[in-house]
């Protein structure tokens, strides 16, 4: 009957696919299994040293701690504290490589049930050390994508702003002065004498209208485009000239309030918060069903914040059809980003919206 138990005992550990090692009170083998003996011919390495019952294993390993290899010392430190009953037991991870390959191994030391000594294994566990390896790999990539496509967000962007800024130049200094020469061009042939039938001044007159209504829809387009107003007099100017152009132009309600906006700001700062402010207005005016909007722009020591509020209709952040998730709200994102601030949104369905941008005070200009 003890026969067959051990017979049964060491058939289980030889099925094991850890290697394993039994050890008595002294840390001499008592036991090892087939796992264990196989690699301990094919490897030197000091974790799997001596497969002869007898042999000291806690001494092998001193002397490969004294001989520089760093994970033998581990393993007795390991070993002593779980026969000394300092530790219930221990584990640890290790590099074991070949010139073939690269392995990890998870070592443990438990206790024998009812009798001194432990059990050490060795479980190789290199899949899935080399998995997080990868994965760590991959996240590094990742990490360095998403840097470069933030790079090319903010060159897009400052991209952007050049080019509106161009447009505007353009449409101001030479579309819109040509239309104001044609103008002038049909009243004087509106003023000369006989010089054309009355249904024929009446239809210039008409053109010369139009003309006139042609050159103030330029001059508006070329402001929204790149507002003038930002450079020479600064945000908050900027800000209730365009809410006033707003109302005048959707016929809807907007209170702008202003407490301690600092009169000199960085013109990156000041433009992009700007462009949240005009981009939240036209999406107020696009989904909201707001009869009235409050904009509110504040300064203190530490930053310069805007909020654009409305009481329309609101929506679900989380939904799928948040009309915010859009384009327009990746840019109002990254221009914040940019600048080392953060918008918020804040939205309810019934309860109306409230967009809020803050960028953190940069060193005024001299």
């Amino acid at each position: 009957m003890l026969q067959a138990s051990e017979a049964f005992t060491r058939a289980v550990l030889d099925s094991l696919s850890a290697h394993v090692c039994v050890l008595d009170g002294d840390g001499s083998i008592l036991q090892t299994n087939e796992s264990w003996k196989a690699f301990a011919r094919c490897n030197a390495h000091p974790s799997f040293a001596g497969d002869e019952v007898g042999q000291n294993y806690l001494g092998v390993c001193r002397r490969a701690s004294a001989d520089g290899e760093p994970i033998a010392q581990l393993i007795v430190e390991g070993v002593v504290a779980v026969l000394g009953g300092s530790q219930p037991d221990f584990s640890a991870e290790y590099a074991c490589h070949s010139p073939e390959e690269q392995r990890w191994f998870l070592m443990r030391v438990t206790p024998l049930k009812a009798a001194k000594g432990v059990v050490v294994s060795h479980t190789d566990i290199s899949p899935r050390v080399k998995m997080g390896l990868a994965l760590e790999h991959q996240l590094l990539l990742l990490g360095q994508k998403q840097e470069e496509l933030e790079s090319l967000a903010g060159k897009l962007i400052e991209s952007q702003e050049q080019e509106r800024r161009r447009i505007a130049r353009e449409l101001h200094d030479d579309f819109n002065q040509r239309l104001a020469a044609l103008a002038v061009e049909l009243e004087t042939l509106e003023r000369t004498p006989d010089a054309f039938p009355e249904p024929v001044v009446q239809q210039l007159t008409a053109v010369r209208d139009h003309v006139g209504q042609l050159s103030d829809d330029l001059h508006d387009l070329a402001y929204r485009l790149h507002p003038s107003l930002l450079e020479h007099v600064g945000l908050e100017v900027a800000a209730r000239d365009h809410v006033t152009e707003f109302m005048k132009r959707t016929g809807l309600p907007v209170t702008l309030t202003a407490r301690e906006v600092p009169g000199a700001i960085a013109p990156e700062v000041a433009t992009n918060l700007f462009r949240v402010m005009q981009e939240s207005l036209h999406n107020v005016l696009k989904h909201a069903r707001a009869t009235e909007v409050m904009v509110k722009l504040s300064g203190s020591s530490k930053g310069i914040g805007l909020s654009v509020r409305d009481n329309g209709q609101g929506f679900d952040l989380e939904g799928k059809d948040a009309r915010m998730k859009g384009i327009g709200l990746v840019s109002m994102q990254e221009r914040m980003r940019l600048m080392g601030g953060f918008l918020r949104i804040h939205s309810l369905p019934g309860d109306g919206t409230t967009v809020c941008a803050w960028i953190p005070r940069v060193k005024e200009p001299a």
